[in-house]
């Protein structure tokens, strides 16, 4: 039987959830197509990423996430705009985000472990699942709310598609993690091997979230086709890595032809 004071506190849940994202839709309508026609990046935290190739894009829009402020010390760079989503980062570094960046951006249903950075909320629709060739599950609208592709680089190039940005170049994304080839998608496990750009990202026999590769590159294959679909251009300007869904650039020549 389920408590009054159960049910009491899902209601709370709710509420403060909706309140959030109420307060933010005014937010995201206003940013919609701010940067239409301009070229964008969306960073990964993937081992190549260096301070170097930051430093390259200082002054670009760009989209990052995480615990991407363990490079601000060696880099000039700074993104424009931080995500969160995977609950468990958030439980971790949501109560010192607000050391590190001046606002993020969140699912609605985790804003309440953010308590004091500034943060704009969005829903949640469902994971992708599917071929893409059925049509993409893909948002172009934050307001609308975002799939969930297994990895916050999907949440983020829908925000970089909200925003207007084409080309899309992925940056740091080595879609590759060692000691975790057997995972099922959405059980914790614990990490065995450092996965980042950093060595203090993650711990060793720290609980984390797995990286279901085979379910991302499905996600990422929805991206994909929504850009053929849409005349959006996304390329991976990524040193090395596994993701081969995208078309290759060389980072250099992107920022030369600019």
């Amino acid at each position: 039987m389920v408590s009054d004071a159960s049910i009491g506190s899902r209601v709370l849940r709710r509420i403060d959830r909706d309140l959030h994202r109420w307060r933010s839709v005014g937010y995201f309508r206003r940013l919609k197509g701010t940067y239409k026609g301009r070229r964008g990046f969306v960073i990964g935290n993937g081992p190549s990423l260096t301070p170097a190739d930051l430093d390259r894009i200082q002054g670009e829009i760009s989209i990052a996430s995480n615990k991407i402020y363990l490079i601000f010390e060696r880099t000039r760079w700074r993104p424009t705009f931080h995500t969160m989503i995977d609950p468990l980062v958030i439980q971790k570094i949501g109560g010192e985000i607000h050391q590190h960046v001046e606002s993020t951006h969140v699912p609605d249903i985790y804003a309440s472990i953010v308590p004091q950075c500034r943060k704009h909320c969005y829903g949640i629709n469902d994971f992708v699942r599917g071929p893409a060739s059925e049509g993409p599950q893909f948002s172009a609208d934050l307001t609308k709310g975002v799939w969930c592709g297994y990895t916050v680089t999907y949440d983020n190039l829908q925000f970089a598609v909200h925003l207007g940005l084409n080309p899309i170049y992925i940056l740091g994304c080595d879609h590759y993690y060692q000691g975790e080839q057997n995972v099922t998608a959405n059980v914790v496990t614990r990490a065995t091997a450092n996965n980042h750009f950093d060595p203090r990202y993650r711990s060793p026999g720290e609980v984390v979230n797995p990286a279901p590769v085979a379910e991302m590159t499905n996600a990422y294959e929805h991206a994909a086709e929504f850009g053929r679909r849409n005349g959006v251009q996304i390329l991976n300007v990524t040193r090395g890595g596994h993701l081969e869904v995208f078309p290759r650039a060389e980072l250099e020549r992107v920022l030369i032809s600019a």
